[in-house]
């Protein structure tokens, strides 16, 4: 019996990691030239913890720094308007760019999911929009697997922060 797998998200920036989902379980892909399996069954999934993470807004920090620098650097050369162009063009633009494609894919999160043998990093999921529409794909279907309610909606499955509250 052949099994068949819908892929829901590929290469990651830091490692080349897959993720599929099958009949009853996720399998994840980990390598490129030697890849190693990881198959989690529904029936076992304990948790699946979804945290958003600082990256987003240290992007955003970085290279809005970078851009305030680059206007102040190419206001330097108000007299020189062709060298003007050149610094504008590049010490602009690369971080008017990155700002753009950072803001248009949205918080960076963190994907884990805990089974009763082990917690496994979903590294190839990092940003918030892609960790939703997976859970809304998976989670009626973990539910079913263990016989529970699945919730409502995923907007129940509100991120948590990064670092714990403190109690009170």
């Amino acid at each position: 019996m052949k099994k068949k797998y819908k892929k829901l998200k590929g290469f990651s920036s830091f490692a080349y990691q897959k993720l599929y989902l099958g009949e009853d379980h996720l399998l994840v892909s980990d390598g490129y030239m030697v890849e190693q399996y990881k198959r989690l069954y529904f029936a076992d999934i304990e948790l699946i913890a979804l945290s958003r993470t600082s990256t987003f807004a240290l992007i955003n920090a970085v290279f809005g720094v970078g851009l305030v620098l680059g206007l102040i650097l190419v206001a330097g050369f108000q007299d020189n308007p062709e060298a003007a162009w050149t610094l504008g063009i590049f010490f602009l633009g690369m971080p008017f760019l990155v700002l753009l494609i950072n803001l248009i894919k949205g918080p960076s999160c963190m994907l884990e999911i805990t089974t009763g043998v082990q917690q496994l990093k979903i590294r190839c999921v990092s940003r918030e929009r892609k960790a939703r529409s997976i859970l809304k794909r998976t989670v009626p279907m973990i539910s079913q697997a263990q016989g529970r309610q699945a919730p409502l909606s995923t907007e129940e499955l509100q991120p948590r922060s990064e670092a714990p509250e403190a109690a009170t």
